[in-house]
């Protein structure tokens, strides 16, 4: 069964910002992280051969597997993956730090770049995914 990365995508930036209205920011950047990197997944899906259906890797790694992948096309997507600052404070092990690690501006740094992300995340038939509400 295929990965469903759009409605992953989605579910994780829509938990992280119930953690972030609590102000429970480590929480919620790590899920707006993910959130990211499912969207990043669903869009190279829709890119590139099926056979990269279930590209793996979390960032930075996962940025430099797209640039891989998308070598030669153009998009937005690859535009993400080249931006040196796109989510460069964030990584999957950050998920083990104390509460301080991330605040609230560092969150809504991250937000706001989920956001654009979950924008360029479009499902196969065209649709727009359920993205949130900004």
């Amino acid at each position: 069964m295929p990965r469903d990365y759009a409605q992953s995508a989605v579910r994780h930036y829509r938990d992280a910002e119930h953690l972030a209205q609590a102000s429970r920011f480590c929480g919620a950047g790590h899920l707006v992280g993910l959130a990211v990197e499912r969207a990043l997944k669903h869009t190279v899906r829709n890119y590139t051969n099926p056979r990269n259906a279930e590209i793996e890797g979390h960032l930075p790694i996962l940025k430099r597997e797209i640039r891989r992948l998308l070598s030669g096309r153009g998009g937005r997507p690859l535009s993400l993956a080249n931006d040196r600052t796109f989510f460069e404070d964030w990584h999957i092990t950050d998920r083990y730090q104390d509460d301080a690690h991330v605040d609230a501006e560092r969150y809504d740094a991250w937000k706001n770049s989920t956001l654009r992300t979950l924008g360029i995340a479009q499902p196969p038939s065209g649709a727009a995914p359920n993205a949130p509400a900004p």
